[in-house]
């Protein structure tokens, strides 16, 4: 990183980074701090990995909605560097890490004349992209969305109970490979060094279920298929 600030606002926890990697190459990021033991009201990391990773269950790399997301950590110490505030401290119980959302930035891109309705109807692959993205604001129950397009079914219990997992080694959170579901009653999981990341049992049923009912929808002829 050589170059970053804060987001929308000063003292903003999101922070919007120029990285430049070892090969020189240069990237706009999102870094979000997660709260303290990994969530808080307006700041759940799990919901934006697991949005990634459902789009990941009916679209095609080029169709996904959702911009590149992981979860990482790193030393108290360097992330000061970024955040210097005293009042910053480590994540999770038993680490020296804090740990945080990184989210590749969309570039070239803006907010106007998102939908045009004239072009939806006459552009086919228009249409089925703004779908794509009506379709994840659906499943997701994000507040602003319409249900747009047709959903195939898969496992989401395998594919979102576990959307991420670390262990702590040495104070630091490294990523480590997934393992059974710690708890299905929460969505974020600490059992001694194992740190786990994940939508709980009735936020999976929710997706399902708005899954079921977006079908029924298409079998009754409510949404156009296009």
């Amino acid at each position: 990183m050589f170059r970053q600030h804060d987001a929308r606002f000063e003292g903003d926890m999101a922070k919007t980074l120029i990285v430049r990697w070892s090969d020189q190459k240069v990237m706009r990021a999102k870094l979000k701090r997660a709260a303290y033991r990994g969530q808080a009201t307006n700041n759940e990391p799990r919901y934006e990995i697991a949005a990634y990773r459902l789009q990941k269950l009916f679209l095609d790399p080029e169709e996904y909605v959702v911009p590149p997301t992981v979860l990482r950590s790193m030393p108290l110490k360097e992330y000061h560097k970024i955040e210097p505030s005293p009042y910053v401290g480590p994540t999770f119980a038993n680490s020296s890490s804090v740990f945080f959302l990184f989210q590749y930035w969309l570039e070239t891109v803006n907010s106007e004349q998102i939908y045009n309705k004239k072009r939806f109807e006459s552009d086919t692959l228009y249409a089925k992209h703004l779908g794509n993205m009506n379709i994840l604001a659906y499943l997701i129950e994000h507040k602003d969305s319409n249900i747009g397009n047709f959903l195939r079914s898969t496992d989401l219990r395998n594919a979102l109970g576990v959307v991420a997992q670390f262990e702590v080694q040495n104070g630091q959170i490294l990523p480590v490979d997934f393992t059974e579901n710690l708890k299905t009653s929460r969505g974020v999981r600490q059992n001694g060094a194992i740190i786990q990341f994940g939508l709980m049992h009735h936020e999976i049923k929710g997706v399902y279920d708005r899954m079921q009912h977006l079908l029924k929808r298409v079998d009754a002829g409510k949404v156009k298929i296009i």
